[in-house]
C-alpha cells in the first residue's frame, strides 16, 4: 500500500497580534509505515522567526504613539503579512489580507475625516477674523464719531462762553453808562437845589 501524507494544520486564533505575529503553523506528514499501520513522524521544526517586533524604546509614550497611529499600524501589518505569506494557510491569509483592507478604509476614512475637520477649522478661523476685522471697524467708527462729537461739544461750549463774555462785558458797559447818568442827573438836581436855595435867601434878605 503506498504512503500518503496527511497534513495536520493547527488551529490558532485569526485575530491577528499587533506586536508580533504567530509562527507558521507546522505540518506533520505521516513518512514511516509499518506494517498496514502508520505512524506519524514528526518533521523537522524549523524556528519561528517574528516578523515584526517592536524593538524596546526607553519611552513608553513613543511606543503608544506608534500604536495609535493608523498608519503606521497599517505599515507594520502590510510588512508582517509580506514576510509571513508563504508560510500562512489560504484561509488565514485571505483573513489578513481582508483585515488588512479594512484597516486601509478605516485609515482613508480617519484621513478624509481629519480633512474635513482642518477645512472646517480654517473656515470657522477665517469666519472668526473677519468677524473680528468688522467689530475692529465698527470699533474704530464708533471711536471716531464720538471724538468727533465731543470736539463738537467742545466748540460749541468754547462758542457759548465767548458769548457769555461779550454779554457780560455789554451789560457791564450799560450798568456803567447808567451809573454815570444817574450820577449826572444827581448832580444836577443838587446844583438846582442849591441855586433854589440861593436864591430864597436873597428874597428874604430883601424883604428884611
Amino acid at each position: 500500500e503506498p504512503a500518503i501524507a496527511v497534513a495536520i494544520p493547527l488551529v490558532r486564533d485569526s485575530r491577528p497580534d499587533i506586536t508580533a505575529w504567530p509562527a507558521p503553523p507546522q505540518n506533520l506528514p505521516l513518512t514511516c509505515i509499518s506494517g498496514n499501520v502508520r505512524t506519524p513522524t514528526a518533521a523537522p521544526v524549523r524556528p519561528s522567526v517574528s516578523p515584526v517586533a517592536v524593538s524596546p524604546v526607553s519611552n513608553g509614550g513613543s511606543t503608544k504613539t506608534e500604536l495609535d497611529d493608523p498608519t503606521t499600524l497599517l505599515t507594520m501589518l502590510k510588512v508582517a503579512a509580506a514576510s509571513s505569506a508563504n508560510g500562512v494557510p489560504r484561509g488565514r491569509e485571505t483573513e489578513l489580507k481582508r483585515k488588512i483592507q479594512t484597516l486601509e478604509e478605516t485609515v482613508a476614512e480617519y484621513e478624509r475625516q481629519k480633512y474635513n475637520v482642518m477645512g472646517t477649522f480654517s473656515e470657522y478661523r477665517e469666519r472668526v477674523a473677519e468677524r473680528e476685522r468688522k467689530l475692529e471697524a465698527e470699533y474704530s467708527s464708533k471711536i471716531i464719531a464720538l471724538s468727533e462729537e465731543v470736539l463738537g461739544a467742545k466748540k460749541d461750549f468754547e462758542a457759548r462762553m465767548k458769548s457769555f463774555q461779550a454779554l457780560q462785558d455789554k451789560f457791564e458797559r450799560e450798568k456803567e453808562q447808567a451809573l454815570e447818568k444817574l450820577r449826572q442827573e444827581h448832580q444836577k438836581e443838587i446844583q438846582l437845589l442849591e441855586q433854589r436855595f440861593s436864591e430864597s435867601q436873597l428874597l428874604n434878605l430883601e424883604q428884611k
